[in-house]
């Protein structure tokens, strides 16, 4: 099996040779970029050497020593909706109009407002003028918060825009680029899987109206909470459809929807307003014949019920310190669903030895694939459930090398 065969077959819990699996990057803020950069910048490393290889849609060097002994994914984008640069006013609490904007001096665009209405912080560089600030951003508040939450949230779109009125034309040169590149890598033979994209829903609003807001409009103004919902429904669907004319046979999206031991929001809650959208989404990648997973941290076995019933091919994280137990999941949602990661990089690649590691993979594996005392032999793709911030080089090694050794089909 090729990569894309392998990733698709896995997700639909067919049989696969070996499973694939799924990394998340290196975090910008910590430790383990560090210790990446030195071993890249060895002048003798045989290790990499033996994974260089250059394809038609780039450099596959690094993709390949994360998945040694088995495959992975890559996402090649198709565009998207296009919103303005908001710049957040942090005397009055608003936001800087277009017309402010033109003329405000680079050290007052380190603070901005996203288009679902976050409120981040870049790290401001001093002696780059005319640059934007570094890349990683810092969240320091919800623009839609508060009392007058729903006065902002119409001022703001107003003044730039109703991204979910936006629209993706067909034709356009970005989904004809990643239809190129699609084409040339499947003419390549695939060595990895490929895959598009479709925003997250549940997670934007929360991150522009937060909490409390988002608690106190489901109780007094469930209607127009809803419309809310549909409209950046909308948007996700538009940007998914765009991937999906591009050939995408792979969607990912992602809802970050529970935190230690139990969901942001009640099963009741998420049902009524936030459900609707992911089966949406579930809806439009199976109308093309295509598969979707979805990433979602923390706790999230209460919501299992309406993953399934929307239809949700793989879920991903499966964030072990936050409660969640890959036997136990399996065991509810069957061969319904593909599991994705639940390696726990927070505690056991972070603080335990290599030898822990590849105790914690081989354990990981069989907890997810085995169901009433025989193995899947599919339906998981093992992976770290996050990014990985502080984590020991040499325990990064030890898990690519136990994914590789015990992901090999039939598995015993």
């Amino acid at each position: 099996m090729n990569g894309q065969e392998r990733f698709i077959a896995a997700l639909k819990c067919e049989p696969v040779d070996k499973l694939p699996c799924h990394w998340h990057g290196p975090e910008p803020a910590g430790l383990y970029i560090k210790q990446l950069k030195d071993f890249l910048d060895r002048d003798d490393n045989p290790e990499l050497e033996q994974c260089f290889e250059i394809s038609p849609i780039g450099d596959l060097t690094m993709t390949n020593w994360y998945s040694r002994g088995t495959s992975t994914d890559i996402g090649i984008g198709a565009g998207g909706i296009g919103f303005p640069a908001v710049y957040y006013n942090r005397k009055k609490n608003w936001f800087y109009t277009t017309e402010e904007a033109k003329t405000l001096p680079v050290e007052e665009r380190n603070f901005t407002i996203s288009m679902t209405g976050n409120i981040r912080q870049y790290g401001y560089q001093l002696g780059k003028p005319g640059e934007r600030p570094a890349k990683y951003w810092w969240e320091i508040g919800k623009f839609f918060d508060g009392d007058d939450s729903l006065e902002r949230f119409n001022a703001f779109y107003n003044e730039f825009g109703h991204p979910w009125e936006g629209k993706i034309d067909p034709g356009s040169d970005s989904i004809k680029y990643a239809r190129a590149r699609i084409k040339d890598f499947k003419e390549y033979g695939f060595p990895h899987a490929v895959e598009g994209h479709a925003p997250n829903h549940f997670e934007a609003i929360w991150g522009g109206f937060g909490a409390a807001t988002l608690a106190k409009l489901s109780r007094t103004k469930p209607g127009v909470l809803k419309d809310i919902c549909k409209k950046f429904e909308k948007v996700c669907l538009t940007i998914e459809q765009a991937h999906l004319e591009a050939g995408h046979q792979i969607i990912s999206t992602g809802d970050d929807l529970g935190q230690k031991d139990r969901s942001l929001v009640s099963p009741k809650v998420y049902h009524e307003f936030f459900f609707p959208a992911l089966k949406s989404r579930c809806d439009l990648a199976h109308k093309y014949g295509a598969v979707i997973w979805m990433h979602s941290c923390g706790f999230i076995e209460e919501l299992l019920g309406d993953f399934l019933e929307a239809g949700l091919d793989g879920l991903q994280s499966l964030e072990v310190p936050a409660g969640n137990d890959l036997a136990r999941i399996r065991a509810k949602v069957r061969d319904k669903m593909c599991l994705i990661g639940g390696i726990d990089s927070s505690r056991v690649m972070t603080f335990d030895t290599p030898a822990e590691c590849d105790a914690h993979v081989k354990k990981q594996i069989k907890n997810a694939t085995w169901l009433d005392g025989a193995s899947l032999d599919s339906g998981y793709i093992p992976g770290p459930a996050h990014d990985l911030l502080d984590t020991p080089f040499a325990n990064v090694q030890a898990v690519i090398k136990a994914i590789g050794k015990y992901c090999t089909c039939p598995i015993h």
